[in-house]
């Protein structure tokens, strides 16, 4: 049996492309052959060599979406997969009412909110399974898109268990860690610094290693040097996966500051390594991930003290953080694991095979953009003005 799952190379180190991997690695051995291909994108020059992971690029100097869209059915069709799974790709997501009609076709939701929602429920009539990867979604999807509530399916992301030693009481200085991309639209990363600030008011050494890239990068590497702490704080940048579990493996705490997640791996994974997460208090999310208090502390958004408050009171309990840490390790094993995500796509999939009926293609005369992608009023607004309005009016 054969899937294609439709993912951007850009993103190879961040959690869509890390979720394909392991996704293809475990259903390998239920006797899937899992394709990777990228439609009608970007790539990035310092990407990875995409071959090496059964990935392929289709249609990457197509001068539309419609024939980057028409391109990749007919790769569909000259390889002929059962299933394909796709989550955040314009041309993909326009192609899949155009697509065989044996073709099963299944969208996962990559984060919360009205784009999310809009994107992934596109041509719903035509899908045949939409998977929400946190509660918050799976409950949000049944509201927002109805006709396809019954087709909704709940699989959270999962990642690999560690094998490393358990973890002992340590006196010394906490060690924190942020991992993920530096974009304080959805990410929060402009609390990072506000948050040592606090930490070093209160009295508190530490070491805060800040990993990955993105569009504010330099801007929080301004706000840190700033700091009188700032000698604490260090940016590592966009590294590899083992690289970041060397590092984790190093780290007592990861701070995950964002204003939304779908189903956040950073803390996943890190939760797998037995660190312990100190993140927003996301309802559906992070609160049906974290036992606060249990395998991890949640905060309120956009509040350093909260966060400081948090990451103070382990520091004062280190047998208490160690208790934490493996509850942290024994929850991800449980309800997480690679294993279980694989699993249910594995019995999702095989039940699509077995008891959907064959559709018509739609023609391309009917050729449609998401309306999703399309962009709108807001790009004309200063970003500064954005983010006012998303932190005066949140909608937790």
């Amino acid at each position: 049996m054969r899937c294609v799952y439709c993912v951007v190379p850009d993103v190879r180190r961040g959690g869509v492309f890390r979720n394909f991997v392991l996704l293809r690695r475990h259903l390998q051995t239920l006797g899937w052959e899992v394709t990777g291909v990228c439609v009608g994108e970007q790539i990035r020059s310092d990407a990875i060599q995409w071959s090496e992971d059964a990935c392929e690029n289709v249609a990457l100097n197509a001068p539309n979406l419609k024939e980057a869209a028409q391109a990749f059915v007919r790769w569909v069709r000259a390889i002929s997969p059962q299933v394909v799974l796709y989550s955040n790709m314009p041309a993909v997501s326009a192609a899949i009412p155009h697509l065989p009609g044996n073709v099963r076709a299944v969208s996962r939701c990559y984060s919360t909110g009205r784009h999310a929602y809009r994107a992934v429920t596109f041509a719903h009539e035509r899908l045949d399974a939409i998977v929400a990867v946190s509660q918050r979604q799976y409950d949000d999807l049944r509201l927002y898109c109805p006709g396809a509530a019954r087709r909704l399916q709940l699989i959270p992301n999962g990642v690999e268990g560690s094998k490393r030693a358990q973890r002992g009481i340590s006196f010394a200085p906490l060690r924190l860690a942020y991992v993920g991309r530096l974009d304080d639209d959805s990410k929060g990363v402009f609390l990072l610094p506000r948050v040592a600030s606090e930490l070093r008011r209160r009295g508190l050494l530490f070491r805060l290693s800040v990993v990955g890239d993105g569009p504010d990068g330099a801007e929080l590497k301004q706000r840190c040097a700033r700091l009188r702490s700032c000698k604490s704080i260090e940016f590592l940048g966009a590294v590899s996966h083992v690289e970041v579990a060397n590092l984790l493996a190093d780290t007592d705490i990861l701070l995950l500051p964002s204003r939304y997640e779908g189903c956040p791996n950073a803390v996943l994974e890190a939760m797998a390594e037995g660190v312990v997460p100190v993140a927003t208090k996301l309802r559906g999310v992070t609160d049906w991930i974290i036992d606060d208090g249990r395998t991890g502390m949640l905060c309120r958004y956009g509040d350093p003290k909260s966060f400081a408050r948090a990451i103070v009171a382990m520091d004062r309990d280190r047998k208490g953080l160690v208790t934490m840490q493996t509850a942290a390790i024994e929850a991800v094993r449980r309800r997480f694991s690679a294993e279980t995500m694989a699993t249910a796509y594995h019995e999702l999939f095989s039940r699509l095979i077995m008891s959907q009926p064959v559709r018509e293609p739609r023609p391309w005369s009917e050729f449609r953009q998401n309306p999703a992608y399309r962009p709108t009023w807001r790009r004309f607004l200063p970003r500064w003005l954005k983010q006012y309005v998303r932190r005066r009016f949140r909608v937790g």
